[in-house]
């Protein structure tokens, strides 16, 4: 008989995956964009998206077969691979992050790549042996027609997409490692670290048994689980992917420029049930406010 496998693997063999991914997140030979860098381009990016002139990349391998499409809103929608993410990424690990103005220009003169033909010298981070990963998924999972995804869905994929402090890099021979939830975790924290913009870790209880230590200045195992739940969105997003695996009991948090939302998968289906029972959330697994209804201003921590 075939055995089910386990929906979590126990603790020691969980440890090992903890204890590379803190090795690799803080080894030199690991490439990473600079701090001062990666909030040029998440400033660019918050343009971006408010600028109508400007599409919307979307990685989406089927619609590339066809002509961009043009959403409801406006926008010109350009399906697309991986590409422009490498784009941005080399971009950024070189110092660089171009003006609206610039975008504009590359846009216009097809200066940014949207497939793997069209790299150029972008391509160069492939020929080093490198695979560009994600923190945040960027996938749509949906086979509803571009132009019928949500227009607040599609702003943030750009910006997951895009972002280079949404992106890290590992080894290609390596590559499954970019889709390891536990070394995910362990780069989000060290990069969001870097950066100023992760929480401190809690304090430790007195007379509580320490966990495993690890290298590194923070200790994985504790930061991945309150990190496991949170995520950035450029407003109010809900995420299924996030919400529908957690406890009723559980929490989860939605960090967003005007503030942190904090609520239980309870409060959540309690509060936003429009949210949970929509067409938008259960066809597309995400569905976000355009402007933030007063009922979730209580969920500000």
């Amino acid at each position: 008989m075939l055995p089910t496998c386990p929906s979590r693997l126990p603790t020691e063999l969980r440890e090992p995956i903890f204890a590379f991914a803190s090795a690799w997140a803080a080894s030199p030979l690991r490439p990473r964009v600079k701090p001062e860098v990666a909030h040029a381009w998440d400033a660019l990016l918050h343009e971006w998206i408010h600028t109508p002139a400007l599409p919307l990349f979307v990685r989406k391998d089927a619609a590339r077969r066809r002509p961009a499409p043009t959403h409801p809103s406006g926008r010109t929608l350009v399906p697309c691979d991986n590409s422009p993410a490498i784009w941005a990424f080399t971009l950024a690990l070189e110092g660089n992050c171009p003006t609206l103005t610039e975008v504009a220009a590359l846009v216009a003169n097809g200066g940014i790549p949207v497939e793997l033909t069209q790299l150029g010298r972008f391509g160069a981070f492939y020929k080093a042996g490198w695979k560009l990963a994600h923190l945040d998924g960027v996938g749509l999972r949906t086979r509803t027609p571009l132009e019928e995804v949500p227009l607040d869905t599609l702003t943030e994929h750009l910006r997951l997409l895009l972002s280079p402090s949404n992106h890290f890099a590992v080894p290609k021979v390596w590559a499954g490692l970019g889709e390891i939830p536990e070394v995910i975790e362990v780069i989000r924290t060290c990069d969001a670290q870097a950066r100023g913009d992760a929480p401190r870790p809690a304090a430790p209880v007195p007379g509580a048994v320490p966990p495993m230590p690890t290298p590194g200045p923070t200790q994985p195992r504790r930061v991945a689980a309150l990190r496991a739940n949170s995520y950035r969105a450029t407003r109010l997003l809900f995420r299924a992917d996030v919400i529908d695996g957690l406890a009723d009991d559980q929490s989860f948090r939605i960090e967003t420029p005007d503030g942190t939302y904090e609520m239980t998968r309870a409060e959540f289906l309690r509060t936003f049930s429009n949210v949970a029972a929509s067409n938008t959330y259960r066809s597309t697994g995400q569905y976000s406010y355009s402007t933030t209804p007063a009922k979730a201003r209580r969920f500000l921590v």
